[in-house]
């Protein structure tokens, strides 16, 4: 049997099994379970609800500055770039709401400085290459923000993956499978059990492995 608990914080909290320790996140905390798990070999699986690849692309592709994002985010001034953050911020309660958490979080003044520390959040590198424990990939069907990045951190993995769909048509569709915490329970565990040595269950039609 298996036994761990999960974090929905800036730490993964892992727990032994016998064959090593549980990592378990939401997409913000996930960065540290998912880098963890590239580095440590005592980690015997990891949950990434939902699965992202790189963070700081999903937060920045929006603003449409291509191969300039980086120098544009992370310079000393740009008084017309944070002009236009602060529109977005005064008519998108989503924007503001995710830059006000996000400076916050990071303990940063401005909401540009918020989204720059984001680019450090990422898989390249050949850092998502290196890990080696069977991985839970969750894909929200409606989850805006990061359409695309389970299925790009499925690409990358070489380690047993499962990339999981949760549907709009069984109210799990939403980010982090908000509304259906039960249905999202049952599948991590069902997959934890199969992958952990407990006995086989029926495949879920919904996931797809390799």
């Amino acid at each position: 049997m298996w036994s761990a608990r999960s974090s929905t914080g800036p730490w993964p909290v892992p727990r032994s099994t016998p064959r090593g320790s549980l990592c378990s996140a939401c997409p913000w905390a996930a960065g540290w379970p998912r880098r963890a798990a590239a580095f440590e070999p005592r980690i015997a699986a990891l949950i990434c609800i939902d699965g992202i690849y790189d963070i700081g692309q999903a937060y920045t592709e929006r603003l449409g500055l291509g191969a300039d994002t980086e120098r544009r985010l992370t310079a000393a001034t740009d008084p017309e770039f944070d002009a236009a953050l602060a529109k977005l911020m005064h008519t998108s309660s989503k924007v503001r709401w995710a830059c006000r958490q996000g400076m916050w979080s990071f303990g940063v003044a401005t909401p540009r400085a918020y989204l720059a520390a984001s680019l450090a959040y990422n898989l390249r590198g050949g850092i998502a290459e290196k890990i080696t424990c069977p991985v839970f990939i969750g894909r929200a069907e409606s989850d805006f923000q990061f359409l695309g990045q389970p299925e790009e951190l499925m690409a990358h993995l070489t380690a047993p993956a499962t990339l999981a769909s949760f549907t709009d048509a069984e109210g799990a569709g939403a980010h982090c499978q908000v509304g259906a915490q039960r249905l999202l329970c049952a599948r991590m565990l069902d997959w934890l059990d199969e992958t952990l040595g407990t006995p086989a269950q029926p495949a879920d039609a919904s996931v797809e492995q390799r």
